[in-house]
């Protein structure tokens, strides 16, 4: 990833559900992350190759066309195909915690795994895991999950 000094990396949001992907999209939002979203494997791949200043892609694994597996191998694919020296830095969003399927994101080529309901906290632990001179405070963290999704209706 290349960070400017006291900037956030942008984030690609790959979520197909629309409620986790409105809570997730607030969370980014409430913490200041600049975000793409994708519903779909193919959308994934389209968004990463098509933006190069995407830093991050938080991936759910269950999506159509691509599941999140196949969209990361995909985009691995393309990253050794044109020898880029920048790679995302792609972390799993699963409501599975068992210890094979963290092995099973970690062989499709993702750097990370984080399970569902997220731990706002965690995940910007894990974002900024390589830039620990960028991390926000914790105190500035929100990890409001109590967030009204009807409220803009």
């Amino acid at each position: 990833m290349n960070m400017i000094e006291n900037s956030k990396p942008k984030i690609l949001l790959a979520e197909d559900d629309p409620i986790n992907l409105k809570l997730m999209s607030r969370l980014l939002t409430k913490n200041g992350f600049e975000f793409l979203t994708a519903n779909n494997g193919e959308s994934v791949y389209e968004s990463a190759v098509s933006n190069p200043d995407i830093d991050v892609i938080l991936m759910d694994i269950q999506m159509p066309l691509l599941n999140g597996y196949e969209a990361t191998e995909k985009i691995r694919e393309w990253e050794n195909a044109n020898n880029n020296l920048k790679r995302f830095k792609i972390i799993a969003l699963t409501a599975h915690s068992f210890e094979e399927e963290k092995r099973k994101c970690l062989n499709a080529g993702m750097n990370d795994f984080i399970t569902k309901p997220i731990n706002m906290p965690d995940l910007i632990e894990k974002i900024y895991s390589d830039y620990s001179d960028n991390k926000p405070s914790e105190e500035n963290q929100t990890a409001d999950f109590s967030t009204d999704l009807d409220s803009d209706k």
